[in-house]
């Protein structure tokens, strides 16, 4: 997991308040990526609809991979059961 907030002045994903990762209201972990927040009111405005505060943030490459990966073995394990019937 990584923290986007290695500086020394972190901000709020919501209010871009200046926040200390130790002293935050609340954290959210989203697309393995470590948000940190000033209060309950920006955390749950963020929980409510990220996208509206971290526009372009897509999984990883990797972990398109695996989903991809994932769809295959089921897809080949549908098509064995399939053929079995």
């Amino acid at each position: 997991m990584t923290t986007i907030y290695d500086t020394p002045s972190p901000r709020d994903t919501v209010c871009g308040m200046t926040v200390a990762p130790d002293q935050a209201a609340g954290a959210v972990e989203h697309y393995r990526t470590n948000r940190y927040f000033c209060s309950d009111h920006c955390r749950g405005k963020f929980l409510a609809n990220p996208g509206a505060y971290v526009a372009g943030e897509a999984p990883s490459i990797a972990t398109a991979a695996m989903s991809l990966s994932s769809v295959s073995v089921v897809m080949n394990v549908l098509r064995l059961n399939r053929a079995r019937l």
